[in-house]
């Protein structure tokens, strides 16, 4: 907490001297546009008033989106049942009660102090920037949890199923139920089955909607990972090639990067859930072409787990992962006012600490062993 609370004074300090010296947006703050502020959240409900004719639409095909039906479909209870005009404070309400009980049951799971826990998870940049855009993935940081302690009972696939479902990518910490492959079939088939009936309460045949929704997504990376928005507070390692103007190599950059870490982490002989799910974090915010910072959510919570698992007290190791975790746009490219270094330095640090952790365990295992 201590590096993560630094840093981001740090900025603060430097976004307070360029306003005291007349600069505006984006130098005087390290968030995203002050009056767009919630922005993803209303947009998201806007969208979600008239889901049934999402898909098959001509304006729903020029406007792509990446999020399953089921989402849209709870967007359009929330808006049925909550008033326009507080939209943002039950939703904040809501997201604040989950946050902390979630804390709290993992402060007892970890064996670590509750308040401690909280104050870090509350100044950290991932936290802060995705409550001040309010975007869906702030869902993730207590669903995540609540998956995580409960991993031996049939609980956990509620709650990866619900993650699954919101975000897509988190299907990949299904691992961590590998004790119960029983859990990990059922959990699989919720998710399909939900999916594929969702599409049913939409305009259009099953199939158009489920061939279009894919369309969706693969339409909305392209069009934001072509285009300087999307490597924007992101932490893709497509930045790196991205601001270079070499974008069409990113694919062997990535394969380059994967084939690496699986080569290092067979060299060192080193298998450990905690690790694998540590990695797993990294690799599903540095593989897609648009990844943005709320995908640090996960991240921080994987991370927690790792270090306090593994008791990892190694000082070049949680400076990384607390530089990681906090707002680094100390400047700005001339390529756009809004591209900072935090773009280009958060994923090379990401790259750096998922290599860095193998030979950290490697280390811990043996010492372990010995």
């Amino acid at each position: 907490m201590l590096w993560i609370a630094i840093f981001t004074l740090v900025q603060i300090f430097v976004n307070f001297l360029n306003k005291f010296n007349g600069l505006s947006y984006p130098y005087s703050t390290f968030l995203f546009r002050p009056d767009a502020r919630f922005s993803d959240l209303k947009n998201f409900l806007i969208q979600s008033m008239e889901f049934e004719k999402l898909y098959v639409s001509p304006l729903a095909q020029n406007l792509p989106s990446n999020y399953l039906p089921q989402t849209y479909i709870f967007g359009k209870l929330y808006t049925i049942l909550v008033p326009s005009n507080l939209w943002i404070i039950i939703f904040l309400s809501l997201i604040f009660a989950m946050i902390i009980y979630s804390i709290k049951v993992y402060s007892e799971y970890l064996k670590v102090d509750y308040k401690l826990l909280l104050v870090t998870v509350f100044i950290s940049y991932p936290f802060i920037f995705t409550i001040d855009r309010l975007n869906l993935e702030i869902l993730v940081l207590p669903l995540l949890i609540l998956f995580i302690v409960n991993a031996n009972n049939i609980k956990s696939v509620l709650f990866i199923s619900i993650l699954s479902i919101l975000k897509i990518y988190p299907i990949v910490y299904i691992i961590y139920l590998f004790q119960n492959k029983k859990y990990i079939i059922i959990a699989l088939i919720l998710c399909i089955f939900s999916t594929v009936i969702s599409y049913s309460l939409f305009d259009g045949k099953i199939i158009d909607n489920i061939a279009l929704n894919i369309n969706n997504i693969r339409v909305f990376s392209e069009l934001y990972g072509s285009h300087q928005d999307g490597h924007m507070f992101s932490s893709s390692l497509s930045n790196l090639i991205y601001y270079t103007k070499y974008y069409n190599y990113k694919s062997y950059l990535k394969i380059a990067y994967v084939l690496l870490l699986l080569g290092f982490l067979l060299y060192k002989k080193v298998s450990n859930i905690y690790l694998n799910l540590y990695l797993l974090s990294i690799i599903v915010v540095l593989l897609p072409d648009t990844s943005s910072n709320y995908k640090l959510l996960s991240f921080l919570t994987i991370a927690i787990l790792f270090i306090t698992k593994l008791e990892l007290v190694d000082s070049f190791f949680l400076v990384l992962n607390s530089v990681i975790l906090s707002p680094i746009s100390y400047f700005h490219f001339g390529i756009s006012e809004e591209a900072n270094c935090g773009d280009i330095i958060r994923p090379v640090l990401m790259v750096i600490t998922s290599f860095y952790a193998i030979n950290q365990s490697s280390k811990k295992i043996h010492e372990k062993l010995n």
